[in-house]
């Protein structure tokens, strides 16, 4: 158990950008033979995309808009708003 409180401030960019940077990423290591086209999936795509984001235990939602505003969805999937 630990004590300290960790807060994170996501905007609207935060997902867009991850899934644009592994693309690239991904095709790069396609190209150079490090990757087979056949071995990007789903399971890939989240543990590459998951690398160093916490999962959130809760959001608020400012407005009367309810959006998750380009946070990717397995990203929250535990998240209480």
């Amino acid at each position: 158990f630990s004590a300290v409180t960790k807060i994170h401030f996501l905007s609207y960019e935060n997902g867009k950008h991850e899934i644009v940077e592994l693309t690239k990423e991904l095709s790069h290591a396609v190209t150079q033979g490090y990757v087979k086209v056949e071995d990007i999936n789903i399971s890939l795509m989240d543990e590459k995309l998951r690398f160093n984001f916490p999962e959130p235990d809760l959001a608020i939602v400012c407005g009367k808009l309810f959006s998750t505003f380009g946070v990717l969805p397995w990203h929250i999937r535990i998240t209480e708003f």
